[in-house]
């Protein structure tokens, strides 16, 4: 009886169909979030030949996106009870030019971050979960840490930690690269006894496909929630300010790998 059930489990399995990567834009950026720690490598690198596929039909591209779902709020474990009323959703997709996977994976792991994006950052420090010479080196795909950051939110001081997940799809040299990143608790903002200016999520997945072994095309995705209590969540007045940071960012990665090059070394 026992040996049965065990054939009836894997003939289940073995006939279980394995559903394809989305195609379309939306959906594919909910998918490499959702999917970042237990997607199959295979599925996975398929969702990242569809995101080449749709900036070959659509061109560069940047807007707002959808809000992101509960099941990948989820995945992160943020706390269910933090609503979407705030929580405003953007993207760019651009390539970047000279900018190899290699360069990129040094950036994102150089430690000291406010000397390679100036401005961004009050203070800066890093806490590892892996060590970033495994993931660099080739033996390891995967790396996290969790930065620990003072910044600017609106005209207050923010403290907040954000985990950082790097994930290398494919060969050393020829990776794709999956990085997600979260804010596991609301920022501690201003004044403790001053709640008008709030930052309580924020969500990010960065999706790099090699073109080449100089270019990249780079897919960023990010949501936020935060702003003014008092003030109207429906403002466009936020996703303008977050799309202008994440315009900032690539741009600040195209001068890293052009005029900025080896200042990570």
């Amino acid at each position: 009886m026992y040996a049965r059930a065990l054939i009836l489990v894997f003939a289940v399995t073995a006939c279980r169909k394995v559903e394809p990567a989305p195609t379309e834009l939306d959906e594919l950026t909910q998918f490499f979030f959702l999917e970042f720690a237990t997607g199959d490598e295979e599925r996975l690198l398929e969702g990242v030949d569809n995101l080449e596929a749709w900036h070959d039909a659509n061109g560069n591209s940047a807007g707002a996106m959808s809000p992101l779902s509960e099941a990948a709020k989820a995945a992160v474990g943020v706390d269910a009870e933090l609503g979407n009323e705030w929580l405003k959703g953007v993207y760019e997709l651009v390539p970047h030019t000279g900018c190899s996977p290699e360069d990129l994976a040094a950036i994102y792991a150089f430690d000291d971050q406010p000397s390679l994006f100036p401005g961004s950052y009050e203070s800066y420090d890093r806490t590892y979960h892996a060590e970033t010479s495994d993931y660099l080196d080739g033996s390891a795909s995967e790396v996290s840490w969790t930065s620990h950051i003072t910044a600017s939110i609106g005209f207050k001081t923010g403290t907040y930690d954000y985990v950082i997940e790097v994930r290398r799809l494919g060969a050393l040299g020829e990776e794709s690269t999956l990085v997600r990143a979260y804010m596991p608790e609301p920022a501690q903002v201003g004044d403790s006894e001053d709640g008008a200016t709030f930052f309580d999520q924020s969500y990010t997945i960065e999706v790099f496909s090699p073109r080449g072994s100089t270019d990249v095309l780079h897919h960023y995705a990010l949501w936020n929630s935060g702003g003014l209590k008092g003030t109207s969540p429906d403002s466009e007045i936020w996703e303008r300010q977050y799309l202008a940071g994440l315009e900032d960012w690539n741009d600040r990665l195209d001068e890293l790998c052009a005029d900025d090059r080896g200042l990570w070394d």
